[in-house]
């Protein structure tokens, strides 16, 4: 194609711009920077957990959820639940390998100021889940006899309830049937689920940071313990379900509305009633509503819908230390008062040769660093004699 004019050809995507002085060529980089700046705070906010008003005290206790050696794809899944259960105090994204052992997650808790590590891991009759006390035990080994995932429960439900802002809070802890019988390792059993969520203090705790329940139920006939997992709903009692959206501060669809007491009224006009406002009496509590626009008391309705995971646990061992030491319970084997005092001793034995090697090589560690300082020195010195 000839060139017309015949002059030489000129570039006209990658040529400099004749016009861009020293200081447009500033502000226009003075400008970038601005953006990116701006760009990077706006992914940061995005990034940020929503604000709340935890507790930030060295008290609140906090926990690992690990899985310990090979599992399946269904045990891995319960990990990851049992992991949203225990929010906000969790390690959510703690990553595990195959060959660690226990005593490597002792190790790791120590320094961060983890007080339980929960350890599901599978067994040949069948899977264990662990629940040790940092940092001296005693160590629980439960045997899940059945467990559902919330996935499973949510194909059984009729409304599907989204849990995401109730995982900021810690859930609420109700324990039942635990002081039946009086038996000493079910009242361990209850006092290691109570210490393993922060406490509740009735006289200054916010009814809008209660967003979970967590139930545990002893059987005594079974000896299992029944685990559930709740989320909890506040609906307002006797409203019908046109005039919710109004009492929530949402605006109602009104296209097909030819008077606002269809909207008010709703199928009642009909003589047909929602069966969102009939509840039972025994649910009904007067609370304030901060969601609604009316801040002063009114009744309304409680609402538990089950977000899983569901588990049944079998207690069968109850070790004195973090996951090894003295057995102080076991449901299959029995010992006599002598195979316990021989045990004892025993066990006795072996922390005191423990401390002994652990005196020994720190000695060792500190001679060897000393003879490595001297060396040093020796080394300096001959140094500055011969460029003397």
């Amino acid at each position: 194609m000839p060139r017309r004019g015949g002059g030489r050809r000129k570039k006209r995507r990658t040529h400099v711009r004749e016009d861009l002085t020293l200081e447009n060529a500033k502000a226009g980089a003075q400008k970038t920077l601005q953006e990116l700046h701006y760009k990077k705070k706006e992914e940061d906010k995005e990034v940020q957990a929503p604000k709340t008003t935890l507790k930030k005290s060295k008290d609140v206790p906090k926990s690992f959820v690990v899985r310990h050696g090979k599992v399946g794809k269904n045990l891995q899944l319960l990990v990851t639940e049992f992991r949203k259960l225990m929010l906000p105090y969790t390690a959510i994204n703690l990553r595990e390998r195959n060959n660690s052992s226990m005593k490597d997650y002792v190790a790791v808790a120590g320094p961060l100021s983890v007080s339980h590590i929960v350890a599901i891991s599978k067994s040949t009759k069948g899977p264990l889940l662990r629940i040790g006390r940092m940092p001296e035990g005693p160590t629980l080994t439960f045997r899940i006899c059945r467990y559902a995932l919330g996935k499973h429960i949510r194909e059984k439900q009729r409304r599907i309830v989204d849990p995401t802002k109730g995982f900021q809070y810690p859930p609420l802890v109700v324990l039942n049937n635990f002081e039946e019988g009086n038996k000493r390792h079910i009242k361990i059993c209850a006092l290691t689920f109570q210490a393993m969520f922060p406490a509740i203090n009735v006289q200054t705790v916010k009814l809008n940071q209660c967003k979970r329940v967590l139930l545990l139920h002893y059987i005594p006939d079974e000896d299992t313990i029944e685990m559930r997992h709740y989320t909890i709903r506040t609906k307002p009692k006797g409203v019908s379900k046109k005039l919710k959206p109004l009492l929530r501060s949402k605006i109602p669809n009104l296209k097909n509305a030819k008077d606002i007491s269809e909207v008010v009224l709703g199928d009642i006009v009909t003589g047909y009633a929602t069966s969102d406002s009939e509840f039972e009496e025994e649910n009904v509590v007067t609370i304030s509503d901060p969601q609604t626009r009316n801040r002063t008391s009114s009744q309304n309705s409680i609402r538990l819908s089950e977000i899983g995971p569901r588990l049944s646990l079998q207690l069968i061992k109850v070790e004195e230390g973090i996951f090894s030491g003295e057995v102080q319970y076991h449901k299959f084997q029995k010992k006599s008062k002598q195979e316990i005092l021989k045990l004892r001793k025993k066990h006795e034995e072996a922390a005191e040769l423990k401390k002994q090697r652990r005196e020994t090589q720190e000695a060792n560690v500190k001679r060897k660093r000393e003879e490595a300082g001297r060396k040093k020195k020796e080394k300096e010195e001959k140094r500055a004699k011969f460029e003397a």
